[in-house]
């Protein structure tokens, strides 16, 4: 989207995309203040970053804000601008370049939205859910300290096979380089581990 805007902050020149995306014709903006389009919340932004550094010479560069369309909707944008001048170096105005972003924040969202769900549906499992990473614990769940007996800080420098029985080591280790080269290995299995005081507790792994 290309804005074109006069020294007095007013819109002078509109492209077909800004049309487009947020849904003015070309009369309806020509001629109105350049807030018109600007969300509450960018209004600042835009003129502090913006228009006031660009008198003074300087250039925005892909300025995370959100325009607002003719129904209301917020669109979110990288804004970029530079000064217009005269054939005599005088300045004249403003040209902003805005890309927009919409779609890209609304699926960052939902992702957000995805792993707090998931997070919390980990963290409240009624089952240990551990992720190994060349043996070593490197996440956990509440459940796994719960059967562990072992705090936090303890369990992210432990070999997993430290809590594995040493009478059940050997066949977890085979049934892991198993699993490690490709090859078939039983998806889960029983197992004897041994929580931080020494007691022996039956898991299906």
């Amino acid at each position: 989207m290309l804005i074109v805007v006069d020294n007095d902050g007013n819109i002078m020149t509109i492209n077909q995309a800004v049309q487009k995306v947020l849904g003015y014709k070309e009369e309806e903006l020509i001629g109105q203040p350049f807030d018109i389009i600007l969300s509450d919340k960018s209004i600042g932004n835009i003129l502090i970053n913006s228009i006031d550094n660009l008198n003074k010479g300087s250039l925005a560069q892909n300025l995370e804000m959100n325009l607002l369309s003719k129904e209301g909707n917020e669109i979110s944008i990288l804004l970029s601008s530079s000064v217009l001048n005269d054939e005599n170096g005088k300045f004249q105005g403003n040209v902003f370049i805005a890309h927009n972003i919409n779609d890209r924040k609304i699926m960052e969202n939902a992702l957000k939205e995805s792993e707090e769900k998931y997070r919390l549906v980990v963290e409240n499992a009624s089952d240990a859910i551990l992720v190994l990473q060349d043996g070593i614990v490197k996440f956990f769940n509440s459940k796994v300290t719960d059967l562990s007996g072992y705090s936090k800080e303890e369990l992210k420098s432990k070999s997993f096979l430290e809590f594995v029985h040493p009478d059940d080591r050997e066949i977890t280790m085979e049934r892991h380089i198993k699993r490690l080269k490709g090859e078939s290995a039983e998806n889960s299995h029983k197992l004897k581990t041994i929580n931080k005081n020494g007691d022996v507790r039956w898991v299906e792994t």
